[in-house]
């Protein structure tokens, strides 16, 4: 049977009636990619991404696989257990993850990146890499490649360890050649693995993200080894630092490539190079300011110190922890269909004011049901998976209370559990209403949920959205978000 097929006829299936296979994401030789629910006694606990892996060798699968769930770094797929199923009279091993939003692969179909994206995206990748070639003993990943580069959130992740390898010292061989074609380094053919492999297929990928294509000028296997083998590798003109950082990767000898630790030396000290001559170009501008701009007299500056006295005296007579949120009760924005009592609103849209839509769609309601708090709420499912954002001051470090008003659209009661996903970076809460119960427009039943996060910049962004497996239009819904500051 063919193996796409196979994969195809497991969506519906479920393992140990607890993880869900609800729809293919992709597939290989041998393994599938799903998006499942995890569920405990019929509670939706959280949406995953479920690997299943055809068993040849079951014992040395199932180590790699656990050897996987021990890797621990922002820049690498979180993956949180492992274990063997029977599905449809077929044995497999399975691999729980964390769920991406899109891959590499996927953002390249689009066209290029921006230098200053790949930047950012260049440097999470070679974080990730630093962490593996780091441990003891190391790992070398072994099939660097777009599909495998995926994006959760805000950072870009190393994802697909089903060809990890382990080093007890700096190298080691293997008796085939193993990763994907045009991505494999040169001693790959002679099955000599070590951290340099992973770098040289960076060096590829930097290439092609930069110009859209792989550097070679033929899809021939054979041509392409011979270029590998021989590193004649035909290099782009390319700016600096990745025109630096290419020909040190792609150096035929591995003990002479440039290190993931270098990389990012040489990433870093550019971005700080960028922010100095933007600060110098600043400056510049500021050169003509007259100088009776900065004679402020003595006099004015008492005056301004008791004013800062007297206003900082009054706002703390009360003692109320002021809301850090704009419009959290969504009731200024766009006027709403007065006969529909719904706008539905995507991408594009500047409907609701201080916040916006990152992923499409949502729907935006007036007088439609009852609401938690004022006129006008969200449902945040208006047809696909919608996503908002609102981002607002904060200081690295402090804690902060994120509390908000969560319901279910009650128009469509046959599927009983809606879920919202709340972010800040890496930082991730689930929250599940059951719409059983007898939820109504009349009776909403809103619930009021806290989550709590750790500022890690000055500016956070806050997103509420949708598993993007949920393509129904009765989705989750949202109204009176608030956050504080915690003593």
């Amino acid at each position: 049977m063919n193996n796409q097929f196979l994969f195809k006829m497991l969506e519906g299936q479920n393992i140990d009636n607890k993880y869900y296979l609800n729809k293919l994401l992709g597939s290989g030789g041998f393994g599938g990619v799903y998006l499942a629910d995890e569920v405990v006694r019929d509670r939706l606990i959280r949406t995953v991404a479920l690997k299943l892996i055809i068993t040849d060798n079951p014992d040395k699968q199932l180590d790699e696989l656990i050897f996987s769930t021990t890797l621990n770094h922002p820049n690498l797929i979180s993956c949180f257990t492992c274990g063997e199923c029977n599905l449809n009279g077929a044995d497999f091993l399975y691999l729980l993850m964390e769920q991406a939003d899109y891959s590499l692969e996927d953002e390249l179909k689009k066209g290029k990146l921006s230098e200053e994206n790949v930047k950012e995206l260049v440097l999470d990748i070679t974080n990730g890499l630093d962490y593996l070639h780091r441990q003891k003993p190391i790992i070398v990943h072994r099939d660097l490649k777009p599909g495998n580069i995926l994006r959760v959130g805000d950072k870009w992740k190393i994802s697909d360890f089903g060809l990890v390898r382990s080093l007890q010292g700096t190298a080691s061989q293997t008796t085939t050649m193993m990763g994907s074609m045009g991505y494999a380094p040169p001693e790959a053919y002679e099955g000599k693995i070590s951290p340099a492999w992973d770098i040289w297929s960076l060096g590829i990928l930097i290439i092609e993200i930069l110009t859209g294509k792989l550097p070679f000028d033929t899809n021939d296997s054979e041509h392409i080894r011979k270029l590998v083998i021989n590193a004649t590798i035909p290099i782009p003109p390319l700016t600096y630092p990745f025109n630096k950082i290419i020909r040190e990767c792609l150096i035929k000898d591995s003990e002479n490539r440039i290190s993931a630790k270098k990389i990012i030396d040489i990433l870093v000290k550019n971005q700080d190079q960028d922010k100095v001559t933007n600060i110098n170009n600043k400056d510049k501008s500021n050169n003509y300011i007259p100088l009776i701009n900065l004679n402020i007299s003595i006099f004015s500056f008492l005056i301004l110190i008791g004013l800062s006295l007297y206003f900082y005296n009054i706002n703390n007579l009360d003692n109320t922890p002021k809301n850090l949120i704009k419009n959290g009760s969504f009731e200024e924005g766009v006027d709403i269909n007065k006969d529909n009592k719904f706008n539905g609103l995507n991408t594009k849209s500047q409907g609701i004011s201080n916040w916006e839509i990152i992923r499409d769609d949502i729907d935006y309601k007036e007088n439609f049901w009852q609401n938690s708090d004022g006129n006008r709420s969200l449902d945040l499912n208006g047809g696909q998976a919608g996503a908002i954002s609102q981002t607002f001051p904060t200081k690295i470090g402090e804690r902060y209370l994120v509390k908000f008003d969560m319901g279910g659209n009650p128009d469509n009661l046959a599927i009983p559990i809606r879920k919202i996903i709340i972010s800040v970076g890496e930082q991730q809460g689930h929250f599940v209403f059951d719409m059983r119960g007898g939820k109504t427009r009349e009776n909403m039943q809103w619930q009021t949920f806290k989550w709590e996060f750790i500022a890690e910049d000055s500016m956070t962004t806050l997103i509420f959205s949708v598993s993007q497996g949920n393509t129904s239009a009765y989705g989750p819904t949202l109204d009176n978000v608030r956050v504080f500051t915690l003593k």
